[in-house]
């Protein structure tokens, strides 16, 4: 991704929802059929190609260690919140 290269997740999990961003940043499939189009899609235009590099490149800047940091961070507070909260 950090260079240009697009993503292609099968549609479930945290792979098509943290890492392609729910097709924000990549292509996403369901079936061998839909893989087969998605990718056709993004091979026959440049246009595409283009948009979805572009963004490839700029979900990976987003990837860091401090930015897993942060958001493990968060997330343990709001678990420890909730849980201390709890009768």
């Amino acid at each position: 991704m950090a260079r240009g290269l697009l993503v292609a997740v099968h549609k479930s999990g945290s792979t098509w929802s943290y890492l392609a961003g729910e097709d924000m940043y990549g292509s996403s499939y369901t079936s061998a059929e839909e893989t087969v189009e998605a990718l056709a899609k993004i091979l026959d235009n440049r246009n595409t190609w283009n948009h979805y590099s572009i963004k490839s490149i700029e979900r990976a800047k987003e990837l860091t260690f401090e930015r897993f940091i942060e958001r493990a961070s968060q997330l343990i507070k709001k678990i420890l919140l909730a849980f201390l909260s709890t009768p």
